[in-house]
């Protein structure tokens, strides 16, 4: 927990006099619900399917958090990337633990 969150959500109670753990639960389950429902967004998604989905969020006094095609797109490629990467060194790890056992 960040010390300074924790004076901003005193200060939020306080002002509205609500107990500071109504105030916390509230604050992190409102970026939970963001996290979540950018979670949910499937990696296969088509270009389409993604912008009929709800994929930015006003947070007043902050401004707008939005997830773009291109960013998920991106993130999509590296993660394939990344997995092929995974399986290539399980595919040599085999082969080589293969050739130890017939050496």
């Amino acid at each position: 927990m960040n010390p300074k969150n924790d004076k901003y959500l005193q200060q939020v109670a306080d002002e509205l006099n609500l107990p500071f753990l109504v105030v916390r639960n509230a604050y992190f389950l409102y970026w939970k619900f963001i996290k979540d429902t950018i979670k949910e967004i499937p990696s296969n998604i088509t270009k389409e399917e993604f912008y009929k989905k709800t994929t930015a969020f006003k947070v007043i006094k902050i401004g707008t958090f939005y997830l773009n095609w291109y960013i998920l797109d991106s993130n999509n490629r590296k993660r394939k990337a990344r997995q092929e990467r995974i399986e290539k060194y399980r595919k040599l790890k085999e082969e080589n633990e293969q050739r130890n056992k017939e050496d």
